[in-house]
């Protein structure tokens, strides 16, 4: 997955891609920090904005099994109509 920039989210209006960006920035960060208050700090934030990624994984993938579900419903109907 190509790693976008957080301006560029940032533009574009994309909520998941803000929060990309910002876990990317937040790793690089904990990486190089030597400090232990600033690496606190940090991996506080980190966790929050890993936690807001999960959630808006969840939102997606129940939005995905709502339209798979009525898809599926559309197709039952359609059979019914086409076998009587």
């Amino acid at each position: 997955m190509a790693r976008i920039k957080l301006t560029t989210a940032c533009n574009r209006g994309d909520p998941r891609g803000v929060y990309e960006a910002l876990r990317y920035d937040m790793a690089k960060k904990l990486e190089e920090t030597d400090s232990g208050r600033d690496y606190a700090a940090i991996a506080k934030s980190f966790i929050d904005v890993q936690e807001k990624l999960d959630e808006l994984g969840e939102t997606a993938t129940k939005a995905t099994e709502r339209h798979a579900s009525a898809l599926a419903q559309a197709q039952k109907r359609h059979l019914k109509v086409v076998n009587g």
